[in-house]
């Protein structure tokens, strides 16, 4: 049973450090001992008694191995130009093991610190985020409007807030919370000795000692940091409200006569003292008023942090939503436009979608029915690919054939064989019957004609006259150029049949005799 006043001593249990393992991101990077997450994550059951032995030895001793204190800084861009440092935002990368470490110390002491927090802090707490600040700060200032107050808010920025933490102030407060014994003495061991090193593109600087802040990028980091600014509302006034989320602080006031802009001036005052007791810096440049109104006419009221005039806002982005003062037609115009601008492009990133949608819905469909469509056609003949077409196949055979005597011509003679019935008459050599289908098989057994043989002879060269008569043919010049055959026809052709050949035959032996 954790003490609610003070902790002194802690004592892990395999348990704790079985789940804290289980629950690791696979994808965390690595420290500076390389060793995964997915290997400890893994191998929980395994190395948890190990490492449960190792963090309570750490406990008890008060001392935390110095392998753990490392860190690799890898920069960041977050902005142009790359070339100035100040644009790059720093991410230290710590020992996993030492992660899984302080999430165990961190689930046994978060109900002891938490309950000491003061309420107005909204930064890394179950229960409370941007959102619920933003509606607690608005609500207080929309009451105010109402009564036609005027409302003076002041947003301080601080100056690097997590690095200028000291070590020192800081274990006074954590004594302060209650933090007491061999703990206090482990948390003093953790926060010195640290060092940080620059990772880019695998080249590594030396190592630098680091004198002040919270560890960034652990898991203790950001309660030590609640802890140390817990008591910031303290230095301000009954009447100014405060409202803080880690290090981003805003008061705001109602001011109504002089009497009240002096209280604020004054609580800015009280702020700069404490920066100044707990060695923090305020970014003056970056802090700024915003004063919220109905009156036509508003006070314009000046206000200084050590000296330095706190520049009016007309506009502030506050935790990711932005703010105004302002109420004129204008404004509200220029708003009404931004917002047509966010909801037209995401009504054509809506319609683009839906189009790109419909085109792979169609695509897919047309893509199942042709492979529907092969499918039965591979079925049908057995596998393979598809059968060509009559036609194709007739095609092919005619262009095997087309300078063959033939089609060229008997020794200069036109015979006008150009299809496969031809062929047949004069006992050429079979094709194969595999080519044909079946259809055309069936209709030559049907006609079943007679087959004749017609003997080519050459002709002698005295019968070439200057122009002798080629029967069923075109005159042929008496010429040693070879007569080329006249343009295949495109239409459909008459059937050759045997008659057509014998009566060819007849007349060519007839001219023999004469």
């Amino acid at each position: 049973m954790i003490d609610l006043t003070t902790i002194s001593d802690l004592t892990l249990t395999e348990g704790e450090v079985r789940i804290v393992l289980r629950n690791l991101d696979e994808e965390k990077a690595t420290g500076s001992d390389k060793i995964p997450a997915v290997l400890l994550k893994n191998c929980a059951s395994s190395i948890a008694p190990s490492l449960c032995e190792l963090f309570n030895k750490s406990l008890s001793s008060g001392q935390l191995p110095s392998e753990w204190k490392l860190s690799n800084v890898c920069p960041i861009p977050k902005k142009s130009p790359l070339h100035e440092v100040s644009n790059y935002r720093p991410i230290s990368l710590l020992s996993l093991v030492s992660k899984v470490f302080e999430r165990c110390i961190y689930n046994r002491v978060k109900d002891h610190i938490s309950s000491k927090l003061n309420e107005l802090q909204y930064g890394f707490q179950r229960g409370k985020s941007t959102t619920s600040q933003l509606l607690h700060v608005l609500h207080k200032i929309h009451k105010m409007l109402q009564k036609r107050f005027q409302v003076d808010t002041i947003y301080l920025d601080f100056a690097k807030a997590f690095d200028k933490v000291s070590h020192d102030l800081l274990l006074v407060k954590l004594h302060n919370f209650g933090i007491k014994g061999n703990l206090l003495r482990w948390f003093k061991n953790y926060l010195s000795g640290r060092f940080q090193r620059v990772t880019v593109h695998g080249v590594t600087s030396q190592p630098l000692p680091v004198l002040s802040g919270v560890p960034q990028g652990s898991i203790l980091g950001q309660i030590l940091f609640l802890i140390y600014v817990n008591d910031l509302p303290d230095s301000i006034s009954q009447g100014t409200a405060v409202s803080i989320f880690a290090d981003d602080t805003k008061c705001h006031r109602a001011v109504r006569n002089l009497q009240d802009r002096e209280i604020l001036q004054s609580d800015l005052n009280n702020i700069t003292y404490w920066c100044q007791d707990w060695r923090m810096d305020l970014n003056k440049s970056k802090c700024g008023l915003l004063q919220f109104t109905r009156c036509l006419q508003p006070t314009i009221n000046q206000y200084t942090l050590v000296d330095i005039p706190v520049k009016p806002l007309t506009c502030v982005k506050d935790l990711g939503s932005k703010l105004t003062n302002a109420t004129t037609n204008q404004r509200k115009n220029k708003m009404w436009d931004d917002i047509t601008k966010e909801i037209n492009a995401i009504g054509v990133a809506y319609r683009t979608a839906s189009e790109i949608k419909e085109k792979w819905e169609s695509l897919t469909s047309s893509a199942k029915k042709m492979f529907a469509d092969v499918n039965r056609q591979v079925r049908k003949t057995g596998g393979g690919p598809p059968p060509k077409e009559p036609t194709a196949v007739e095609e092919i055979i005619m262009k095997i054939f087309e300078d063959t005597p033939l089609f060229t011509g008997l020794d200069g003679f036109e015979t006008d064989l150009q299809d496969r019935h031809s062929f047949e008459g004069f006992n050429m050599p079979p094709l194969g019957d595999d080519i044909f289908h079946e259809q055309e098989d069936e209709e030559d057994d049907e006609d079943n004609y007679d087959r004749v043989t017609v003997e080519q002879r050459p002709i002698p060269p005295s019968f070439i006259q200057d122009e002798i008569f080629v029967p069923n043919a075109l005159p042929v010049p008496a010429t040693s150029t070879p007569v080329l055959p006249p343009p295949r026809r495109k239409e459909k052709q008459r059937r050759i049949t045997n008659e057509d050949v014998l009566k060819l035959q007849a007349e060519v032996l007839q001219h023999h005799k004469e």
